[in-house]
């Protein structure tokens, strides 16, 4: 049987629109596999390097006591405060054993912590000072890893390779990471709490949000005004859990203490942050009005005039927050937004806002990057990339040089306020234009079983 050429089907030739569909997922399939490549390289590159630099170059110069390696004088402070409060000895009492190796340091116990803190460090005190110092250092980069894959979640409700890639950079590239290791400080571990508050949040699972915000809150007060959006939003189960969580940690810590030492500690508590802090260091809105309308001694001030200070600083803290509440309650259910909002107002109205407490900055660095590069908003884009950069200018730097302690170049030794003062105007811009991202993704850890 015969069978004619014509009888045959043959395929029909693509479209125009195929065509272009099939060039195109090419093209993404190439850009994907640059985007991976390009973000290993730069994030092994800059791994490598901190890790020698700020590791292993610290815990070696720790355990040799070498002196070109800056002492971590915050956490020796605290140190020395956790063995009092070890050896239930109150901050004013004489017979200290504290004393002699405070002298030895030159440094002096530090109280100006609550007495629940003491759960974090005390068991820090069993080991000598050298090696207390590096297990610290070790927990604090520790901490700084699931932060990374927290924050990694909440900017693009996944976890690929690309943002945790992303986060990782932009975390060890930063100035206040490293800060925060100069000083031995805990914020690192407050950025943990943070990140995990706001993914349980996310979660619904408002009862253990709100006790880990709390725990937050208790080791630094700044954190406490990111309960207030969950109010305007009327989620009181955050309330709620963060009550119990504060009778389970202060009741713990009175119970192993006693309640006479937490009311000899309040005292230089509260003495502590009331006193003004005009230095560089500090770039919160009153840092800034202090070394400008009152006599100190960094920087020529413009006008000698405390109570302008005052005045001036009540005004911006007063229309600051009034926008950030409108802001909130026109979007209440973009909580990590609003959280990101609040963090920064919290950070610009504090009395004290130091240079090592922007490290929590990295979590509304990365959720507006995230959001604005899907919106294709590159200018607002832009303004995060320029506070990132500023955020990694010491003012510290400079403050010595003279030039800078006078007229309008003392703007430039505030260059991380006006940072933070940019994130805020964008978080707000973000809340006015957001787009939800709709996806029911859920970190593993946090998986219903």
């Amino acid at each position: 049987m015969l069978i004619s050429r014509d009888s045959i089907a043959t395929p029909a030739p693509p479209t125009q629109k195929q065509v272009q569909a099939s060039v195109s997922s090419v093209g993404s399939g190439n850009q994907k596999l640059l985007s991976v490549v390009l973000a290993l390289f730069a994030t092994f590159f800059a791994l490598t390097h901190f890790v020698r630099d700020h590791y292993i170059a610290r815990a070696s110069g720790y355990l040799s006591s070498d002196h070109r390696t800056p002492a971590p004088i915050d956490f020796n402070m605290i140190y020395l405060g956790a063995t009092d409060l070890r050896d239930h000895y109150s901050p004013r009492d004489p017979r200290r054993p504290t004393k002699e190796l405070e002298k030895e340091l030159h440094t002096t116990a530090a109280m100006y912590f609550p007495l629940f803190t003491g759960l974090l460090y005390v068991p820090l005190t069993y080991f000598n000072l050298k090696t207390a110092q590096v297990i610290w250092l070790t927990m604090s980069l520790a901490f700084v890893i699931p932060s990374i894959w927290l924050i990694a979640w909440l900017s693009s409700r996944r976890t690929g390779f690309v943002e945790i890639a992303f986060v990782t950079f932009l975390a060890i590239s930063s100035a206040p990471l490293r800060f925060v290791l100069d000083f031995g400080q805990v914020n690192n571990f407050i950025l943990l709490l943070l990140a995990a508050a706001m993914v349980l949040s996310e979660h619904r699972r408002d009862y253990s949000a709100g006790a880990t915000l709390l725990a937050a809150a208790l080791l630094k007060p700044i954190p406490a005004l990111l309960f207030l959006p969950f109010i305007l939003g009327r989620r009181w189960r955050v309330l709620v859990g963060a009550v119990g969580g504060c009778a389970g940690i202060v009741g713990l810590s009175t119970a192993i203490w006693g309640w006479g030492i937490l009311a000899e500690m309040i005292g230089p508590i509260v003495k502590y942050s009331q006193s003004p802090f005009d230095r560089p260091i500090n770039q919160s809105i009153d840092g800034f009005l202090l070394r400008s309308f009152t006599e100190n001694q960094f920087a020529t001030c413009w006008l000698n005039n405390p109570l302008l200070a005052q005045i001036l600083w009540f005004a911006a803290a007063a229309l600051l927050m009034g926008a950030a509440v409108l802001t909130t309650l026109k979007r209440p259910s973009n909580i990590v937004l609003n959280c990101c909002l609040w963090l920064s107002l919290a950070l610009l109205i504090s009395p004290i806002s130091l240079e090592h407490y922007f490290v929590w900055l990295l979590m509304p660095l990365c959720v507006l990057s995230r959001q604005f590069l899907e919106q294709k908003r590159w200018f607002a884009l832009s303004g995060v990339l320029v506070s990132y950069l500023l955020l990694n200018f010491s003012p510290t730097a400079i403050e010595s040089l003279s030039r800078f302690q006078h007229g309008l170049w003392m703007l430039l030794c505030n260059l991380p306020m006006f940072a933070i003062l940019a994130l805020y105007g964008l978080t707000m811009y973000a809340l006015h234009t957001e787009q939800s991202l709709v996806n029911d993704e859920e970190p593993p850890i946090f998986a219903k079983g």
